[in-house]
């Protein structure tokens, strides 16, 4: 079947998601038309294709599964992706490390760069996490979004409406749990 992409449209706007048959290969969320979706994947992880593959519906295969759960998260429901298969081969051995370390971050629980480079084996390497950070190709399966500052504040969001839109899946996240929205504003 070779690579193709899918669009999904979601509580939070339309999502894209580029997959081959055994691995996620790159994410995008929150765009408010499905043309700018597709557009804004293509660009983040540098399709090679000026026109990508794209895959009619139905869908099969577990990326059916993988659309669902993106729709029931954006929905406010608990939801795991820890088994989504990643390929990593086009990342760093620390970035590995890193997109590992923020997978383990729990479903309503946060943490810091620095934490998330201690959790990666590089202690001294919060900012490389930051970057690393803003540059994910699979957002929400790797939930950057639980990855704040130091100080509790919520730091760049490479999605569309940034910092709002991180909040928002937070507070999903909370909600979901029953929990109080923190006390840093999230």
């Amino acid at each position: 079947m070779g690579d193709m992409l899918y669009t999904v449209k979601t509580d939070i706007g339309w999502m894209a998601v580029w997959a081959d048959d055994r691995n996620l290969l790159g994410l995008g969320l929150g765009h408010q038309t499905e043309p700018q979706a597709v557009r804004a994947l293509a660009k983040k992880c540098r399709l090679l294709s000026s026109d990508p593959p794209w895959k009619d519906r139905p869908h099969a295969g577990w990326q059916d599964g993988l659309l669902q759960r993106l729709v029931d998260f954006a929905a406010g429901q608990r939801t795991d992706f820890a088994d989504v298969p990643l390929d990593l081969s086009r990342l760093t051995s620390f970035r590995r490390r890193v997109v590992e370390a923020c997978r383990g971050i729990p479903f309503g629980e946060t943490a810091t760069y620095s934490q998330l480079a201690v959790r990666a084996g590089s202690p001294q390497a919060a900012r490389a996490v930051g970057t690393t950070m803003a540059q994910n190709w699979y957002p929400i399966v790797v939930p950057c979004h639980r990855v704040i500052g130091a100080d509790g504040t919520l730091r760049g969001f490479s999605a569309p409406r940034g910092i709002l839109l991180k909040q928002r899946l937070l507070k999903l996240e909370r909600a979901s749990e029953g929990y109080p929205a923190p006390s840093h504003n999230v």
